[in-house]
């Protein structure tokens, strides 16, 4: 059994490391591997043989404070928008942009929110007017629903 010790704060804490039998009853070492360290419920529960379950009851008794979901470093990386390793640019495609402006310029009209613009043919390149409709998103999935039951 080796001892450790942690500096927390203003607080020096000695902490035993040992395998598998981490004592995530203290509310010092808990609160340095989830905050300080950004380990993860699921990852502290791993460490300690426990399920995540155990550790957020202790957490609960210990009354630490949870990080936002949408701040947790989860299993494909950290961060959300932009610094998440999935995004792929976000808000809407270019031919969907370009055929926004097209048709609003075109009926000099803002289009307000909740309503698309639908490509007929479904070819996003085609933005002539014949091509172009307002929709409600609730009747834009109708509209591709009711093709992909024809196919």
């Amino acid at each position: 059994m080796k001892k450790r010790r942690v500096m927390l704060g203003t607080h020096t804490v000695g902490i035993e490391k040992m395998s598998k039998n981490i004592d995530y009853k203290c509310e010092y070492w808990l609160y340095h591997q989830y905050t300080n360290k950004k380990k993860t419920l699921v990852q502290i529960g791993e460490m300690c043989g426990v399920t995540n379950a155990t550790i957020l009851n202790w957490m609960q008794k210990f009354n630490l404070t949870r990080r936002k979901a949408a701040r947790q470093i989860g299993h494909c990386g950290t961060g959300t928008g932009e610094e998440h390793p999935q995004w792929k640019g976000g808000g809407q495609s270019y031919w969907n942009r370009e055929a926004r402006k097209i048709w609003a310029r075109h009926y000099n009209y803002k289009i307000p929110g909740g309503f698309l613009i639908h490509h007929r043919d479904e070819d996003y390149t085609n933005n002539t007017m014949e091509n172009l409709v307002m929709l409600t998103h609730g009747l834009h999935l109708k509209v591709h629903n009711r093709k992909r039951r024809d196919r």
